[in-house]
């Protein structure tokens, strides 16, 4: 047991790849304990790592990218200090067995987008998940976090910008505010949500030109953002960036 554990620090020095199958991606089995829902009409299914130190607990929502499920980000729990809850929920949409997605892509070259009653369903599903999590576990709102990579990290810019008073902040790994988004982002204008970015410069999937763009957008509209790039990082998670991330949170929170 000792051997693996060594061996999965050792692979983290490089980076985490996070819109791989479960298996390859990060395995949790055995590595953090976890408890298990049911799924339910209202809501999504989900894993949970619950803090085991519950002064001035914070509630973080983690959403996986295109393809993968639940499992696929919960390796990152090992990273976030105990007084942390960690909820990883499953997209509803359904690619194949241990596949999901949270909306079929309309993307065209780099103009990112999504079929709009996919976002509208998810958005639901996730408002009500993190609601429900909140009441749960006497979570306030400025205790909470929604993140994601690649597809998720596109819709925790919606559920941060378009769902005033939902949460505090939002950790965007690897993704990108859509243009059809922008409206209703200006129209809700929820300057108040604390906004993570972080993006690889050999991002082959999401260009690092378009999570620039999304910032620079934000900034101008007087959204306050800590945007951070990591040289040479693929479409993945480093743990610098996790570094980074919860230092963010760190300073929210006491704000």
């Amino acid at each position: 047991m000792i051997k693996y554990i060594s061996i999965l620090i050792i692979g983290f020095l490089y980076s985490i790849p996070c819109n791989a199958t479960p298996e390859s991606a990060f395995p949790v089995k055995n590595q953090i304990k976890i408890t298990e829902t049911t799924p339910v009409t209202d809501t999504l299914f989900y894993k949970m790592k619950r803090a085991t130190n519950k002064e001035n607990e914070v509630l973080l929502v983690l959403l996986h990218g295109y393809g993968s499920n639940e499992n696929d980000l919960l390796g990152l729990a090992r990273f976030f200090p105990k007084n942390y809850t960690i909820i990883s929920a499953r997209a509803p949409f359904t690619l194949r067995n241990g596949a999901y997605q949270w909306y079929q892509s309309t993307s065209k070259g780099t103009n990112f987008g999504g079929k709009a009653s996919d976002l509208s369903t998810s958005q639901e599903l996730i408002q009500k998940l993190v609601q429900k999590t909140q009441q749960q576990f006497h979570i306030n709102a400025d205790h909470t976090f929604i993140s994601g990579f690649s597809q998720g990290a596109n819709m925790s810019y919606q559920m941060g910008l378009l769902y005033p008073k939902l949460c505090k902040g939002i950790g965007v790994f690897s993704g990108v505010l859509f243009n059809s988004e922008k409206e209703k982002v200006i129209k809700e204008n929820n300057i108040a949500v604390a906004i993570f970015i972080g993006h690889g410069t050999a991002d082959n999937r999401i260009p690092e030109s378009s999570a620039t763009a999304s910032n620079t957008w934000l900034t101008a509209h007087n959204f306050q953002t800590d945007f951070h790039t990591y040289e040479g990082m693929s479409h993945s998670i480093s743990p610098k960036e996790m570094q980074d991330f919860i230092q963010f949170v760190s300073r929210n929170i006491s704000n």
